[in-house]
């Protein structure tokens, strides 16, 4: 029973320390803040007859641990089976604690309608939730105005 008891209390000592070792050294959703956010969609008509709606979401991201910003530590934008991921301003700056950040891509319009877009991965999307809302409105608002013309 002793034997069983300081078992016991062995593997929850070494839970504590594994748990509090990995939040510590771990960034948070507090670590990055994104600013200066701005989003901007446009409609496209493909040569062919295709439907295409372009994004780029822009702006600041500041690693509040000093660490330096990498696409590691960054979400990607993602929907249905694509996804765009972050591309830095200058490969020099990704030893900084701040630099500039941009989402790019262009989705295809089917049947009138585009998927959700959203932030996913990374540590954080502190500053990113407007954004994100945003983006998807825009991005429906296209898809919205082809349905109509085509009614």
């Amino acid at each position: 029973m002793k034997t069983l008891r300081y078992v016991l209390l062995l593997t929850c000592a070494l839970c504590i320390a594994l748990l509090y070792g990995c939040g510590s050294s771990a960034e948070t959703a507090k670590d990055l803040a994104f600013s200066d956010i701005s989003v901007k969609t446009e409609a496209r008509d493909g040569f062919f007859g295709g439907r295409y709606a372009s994004f780029e979401v822009s702006g600041s991201v500041t690693n509040n641990t000093g660490k330096p910003i990498n696409a590691d530590n960054l979400p990607s934008l993602k929907w249905g089976s694509g996804e765009a991921k972050p591309k830095l301003s200058q490969e020099k700056l990704l030893d900084k604690e701040t630099c500039n950040v941009t989402w790019k891509e262009e989705l295809t319009i089917k049947d009138n309608g585009i998927p959700e877009v959203v932030f996913s991965g990374g540590v954080g999307h502190s500053g990113l939730d407007d954004c994100q809302a945003d983006l998807n409105r825009q991005l429906q608002g296209i898809a919205e105005g082809y349905a109509s013309a085509d009614a």
